[in-house]
């Protein structure tokens, strides 16, 4: 197979298996567990007297899905659309979520159906105040 027909696979969806539904979460035993991390790469603008604060975050989900086991021939990027990814939710606090480009969006799957998930949000959010 050629480098550009691999990645048109893996950009389609064409290898993942006919039944998947990337709307249902994984069936794992004892539930999905979802590790992750977050990283604060710039503090904007903080403004004492709204009680306001401007924020650039990356967040890595990593889980397991079963229904990707073995299909992968190594670490491969796919397309987040196609794959199942735990809900992301933020507080009452946030005011507005902007996604960072494209490229600051990876989803990536191994072998063993892990799949690793690091998106980039700018974020703007109200401070909550304490008396």
């Amino acid at each position: 197979m050629s480098w550009p027909d691999f990645q048109d696979n893996w950009k389609s969806g064409k290898f993942l298996p006919p039944d998947y539904d990337s709307t249902d979460a994984p069936t794992m035993t004892g539930g999905t567990d979802v590790v992750t991390a977050v990283y604060i790469l710039h503090i904007g603008t903080m403004s004492e007297k709204h009680a306001n604060i401007s924020v650039k975050l990356q967040y890595t989900l990593t889980w397991a899905d079963n229904r990707l086991y073995d299909i992968a021939p190594s670490w491969v990027p796919v397309s987040p659309s196609l794959v199942w990814s735990p809900p992301l939710a933020f507080g009452q606090s946030v005011r507005r979520v902007t996604a960072e480009e494209e490229g600051d969006t990876t989803m990536w799957l191994d072998p063993r159906g892990v799949v690793i998930y690091k998106m980039t949000y700018a974020l703007d959010m109200i401070t909550l105040k304490t008396t």
